[in-house]
């Protein structure tokens, strides 16, 4: 909201009366006054800073402010899901929040892409999306298979098929799904070739590959991919985005392992290559499509995501399984309040992982993802760029107690509350 400076200040009329004079100046003070305090507020809310409901956060910080979001509700039904109810918001140029979810209609699109939606899947539309939001994700039952019957120009021909049926201006960002079950050379190398072929003659900027293992827990908690590994000398300098992620297992939603993970492997591949955007491929329920995220963790995922390194999320969905909406409005809260501090994340930020004491500074422990899953600690991130901190923190152990966490980090200590259920978010 804009505020016009002359529309609050009063006409003077000519008067020769210097009582009249005094009382027309202090009305000229008081409307000054009062403009410069809606101003101010204005630019507070806009920050984050003001509680939408006014229940103020009682924090015992010292150094952080924290930041309030847009309030999410449960929905159930089609036509509840609402993203207009949220504000105007937009990452950073770099960022990507690609949708893979439900679309109605042509209105519904423009919404998400004013909701931080950087970019939406062309299958999921009837209509032509514009160009530089255009996202499209080949399964392994796209490819001409078996392989040794296929040639590479047969394949060629069904990719360029598949993107003038659904959207005859092109594509952006093409992730192809690769699966776990085809490690063999000649696959591996006519996928290869169909990503060399899109970024070479077919104007797509960004291409990735999901090379995912169904696996146990294990791979969960060491972030290992076989089929990643198997595929990554393939596709050595013919990516240009990575997307690593903990497979979804139902059993670890209700204790929020999945923070723990998506820290852990978007850590572990920044570690490996920086240079690489990291976007996580997301899931809003298990692998059975029976049970879904809970919103608090929907509503965190984001958040920990940007703050840890990468550079967003492909939030994926099929066709029966996106009636609950509960989830994509918390994701959406989550994207907005990441980017009421966009500007942490620009330039050089350094991610960092803190030390985190919760016996007021008896003993300090790291809070390196896999140690605080196994101690089932919080888990807190801090950003510093230049003077500026973000710490980021939740405690995914459901009915838990608020918590006071210290944290200590490169100079930089301070102590925030942890609430069940939410998501701290404070700049200092």
């Amino acid at each position: 909201m804009k505020f016009n400076l002359s529309s609050v200040l009063p006409k003077l009329p000519k008067s020769k009366g210097s009582q009249n004079n005094l009382l027309l100046w202090g009305g000229v003070a008081v409307a000054v006054a009062v403009a410069a305090w809606l101003i101010w507020y204005e630019s507070r809310k806009n920050k984050g800073l003001v509680p939408p409901d006014g229940k103020v956060e009682d924090q015992p910080s010292n150094r952080l402010k924290y930041i309030y979001g847009a309030p999410y509700e449960k929905q159930t039904q089609t036509q509840d899901f609402k993203p207009e109810k949220f504000p105007v918001f937009q990452l950073n140029k770099d960022e990507y929040f690609i949708w893979d979810g439900l679309v109605l209609n042509e209105v519904m699109s423009k919404t998400l892409y004013s909701r931080g939606v950087s970019h939406i899947n062309v299958k999921k539309t009837d209509y032509t999306l514009p160009q530089g939001k255009r996202f499209l994700i080949l399964y392994r039952n796209f490819f001409a298979l078996p392989i040794s019957y296929a040639t590479l120009s047969e394949n060629k021909a069904r990719l360029q098929r598949e993107i003038n049926s659904h959207n005859p201006g092109g594509i952006d960002v093409l992730n192809i799904d690769i699966e776990n079950d085809e490690h063999t050379p000649e696959y591996a190398t006519v996928c290869r070739e169909l990503a060399v072929y899109a970024r070479a003659e077919l104007g797509v900027k960004y291409v990735d590959y999901l090379g995912m293992t169904i696996a146990n827990s294990d791979y969960n908690v060491t972030g290992s991919n076989v089929g990643r590994t198997y595929f990554a000398p393939y596709f050595s300098g013919v990516t240009n985005m990575d997307d690593p992620y903990p497979y979804i297992q139902s059993s670890w939603f209700e204790n929020g392992d999945w923070l723990y993970s998506a820290a852990h492997v978007t850590e572990q591949a920044r570690a490996v290559d920086p240079t690489i955007p990291q976007v996580s491929f997301w899931w809003k329920m298990d692998v059975t499509g029976q049970m879904y995220i809970p919103e608090h963790i929907a509503h965190a995922v984001p958040l920990f995501l940007l703050l840890t390194g990468a550079k967003g999320l492909i939030n994926w969905d099929v066709a029966g399984r996106n009636q609950y909406f509960d989830v994509d409005e918390a994701l959406i809260s989550g994207f907005y309040r990441a980017s009421l501090v966009n500007d942490i994340r620009q330039g050089k930020p350094e991610f960092l992982i803190p030390e985190i004491s919760l016996d007021g500074g008896k003993s300090w422990t790291s809070n390196e993802a896999l140690a605080a899953k196994k101690n089932r600690h919080p888990l807190v991130r801090v950003v510093k760029n230049g003077g500026k901190y973000v710490v980021v923190g939740h405690n995914p152990v459901l009915n838990a107690k608020p918590l006071d966490v210290m944290l200590r980090v490169n100079g930089f200590q301070d102590t925030i509350r942890l609430k069940d259920r939410q998501t701290y978010l404070g700049v200092g």
